[in-house]
């Protein structure tokens, strides 16, 4: 009596796993918080007044036409770089959570 064996079925590799919108919205903007977070060390360890969020704004400024930061300086006093910074949190915190979803 022979018994034959079945043929092996080629295994397929199981389909890559997608992470749920809210994990990959974290994981992006937690990646954006780590690469800001690196540009603050190394500005750091250059000059201790260095970083990479300020220089970007002071750039913003200087490349701001006159009438522009006038309104800003009008419209929020003393205040206008505080709103400038965090504008430009709020901007890359948008586009870390955005590089997420698109992976």
């Amino acid at each position: 009596m022979t018994t034959t064996r079945p043929s092996p079925i080629a295994a397929t590799p199981p389909a890559p796993s997608r992470l749920s919108v809210p994990v990959a919205a974290l994981v992006g903007l937690l990646s954006m918080a780590a690469g800001l977070a690196t540009g603050h060390l190394v500005g750091g360890l250059i000059s201790p007044t260095a970083s990479p969020l300020l220089a970007v704004g002071a750039s913003a400024i200087d490349l701001t036409p006159l009438w522009l930061k006038d309104f800003a300086v009008r419209t929020f006093g003393s205040y206008d770089k505080v709103v400038l910074l965090s504008g430009m949190a709020v901007v890359i915190a948008v586009v870390g959570v955005v590089a997420g979803l698109i992976s």
